[in-house]
């Protein structure tokens, strides 16, 4: 008998809680499931703090660490040090040209959030001062990781906008 009105509870406001809770009842499989989901999800954001602070500190070797033998680098055209680049060495490459242009240069994590199983989007401050001309930068960006099952990043996309890298992961590409 209903009255046309629903009750509601607690674990309506949190998916993954309401799940676990009923899991055990419609298949003893599904709880695991979601709980490795939670757990895989906590360890790629690990991943990308990591990697962040790892860059910040200039420690390539802790970034190159957590990096797919072939990540693939991609820098939006509507940001300086745009392009491609692949590997260690493309990584690398593409780091140490966007550094020699700066006497200070840091990455501020402003949020992170997982988008899907292998995707997590950070929005991040870059704040720096050129090292010729002394100007100071402070811009948001928005930088897409993919990492695998392994816990490698295999691909890093850094883009102007939020909209832009999620676009990428609507397309596939990323």
């Amino acid at each position: 008998m209903s009255d046309g009105i629903r009750t509601r509870d607690r674990r309506d406001h949190n998916p993954e809680l309401y799940q676990l809770s009923y899991a055990h009842q419609a298949d003893s499989n599904l709880a695991g499931r979601a709980y490795s989901a939670l757990r895989v999800a906590d360890r790629n954001v690990d991943i990308v703090r990591s990697a962040v602070e790892a860059f910040n500190r200039g420690d390539v070797e802790a970034v190159l660490a957590v990096a797919s033998e072939d990540i693939e680098v991609y820098s939006s055209r509507d940001l300086a040090n745009a392009g491609r680049f692949h590997g260690h060495r493309g990584f690398v490459q593409w780091t140490t040209q966007w550094l020699e242009a700066w006497d200070e240069f840091t990455v501020i994590l402003v949020d992170v959030e997982t988008l899907d199983d292998r995707h997590v989007l950070a929005i991040a401050r870059q704040v720096g001062r050129g090292a010729l001309s002394g100007i100071e930068i402070d811009m948001e960006v928005a930088q897409l990781f993919e990492i695998d099952r392994d816990g490698r990043i295999v691909r890093f996309q850094l883009h102007q906008h939020r909209e832009d890298a999620l676009a990428e992961v609507g397309s596939g590409a990323g």
